[in-house]
């Protein structure tokens, strides 16, 4: 399985919640509410949805997940579906976890550059004056 490489905590959980006709994956940073869109499956699987509801947590009727470290301790290969999920989860949560760093980053550089600009116009106005 593909370690992730970007910065996370262990503690950080993988929503999967069961629609009709597929399965919904969500990435959930520890310690927050915020439930950050992975991907969706194209059918629905018994076996998906009965692995995540024995090994996981339920959350408020919302689904069931698992921290990132109970994904790595996953050892159920013999079933494919299964074992095809657990390996593109890994890779999306790295990707979105870049993403969002990469958001953020922009933002603080836009709120820096504003910040520059609203000093030079008040140092501006102080020569002005």
């Amino acid at each position: 399985m593909r370690k992730i490489k970007a910065r996370f905590d262990k503690n950080d959980r993988i929503v999967c919640i069961s629609v009709p006709g597929k399965h919904q994956f969500f990435y959930q940073p520890a310690g927050t509410n915020e439930r950050i869109w992975l991907f969706d499956t194209k059918d629905y699987s018994g076996s998906i949805f009965n692995y995540f509801r024995t090994k996981g947590r339920n959350m408020s009727e919302r689904g069931f997940s698992l921290t990132i470290k109970e994904v790595y301790d996953f050892k159920a290969y013999h079933n494919r579906k299964l074992a095809a999920l657990m390996e593109r989860i890994p890779s999306q949560v790295e990707y979105v976890i870049r993403e969002r760093s990469e958001d953020e980053v922009s933002q603080n550089k836009f709120a820096v550059s504003r910040i520059q600009v609203y000093r030079d116009l008040d140092h501006d106005d102080e020569r002005a004056a």
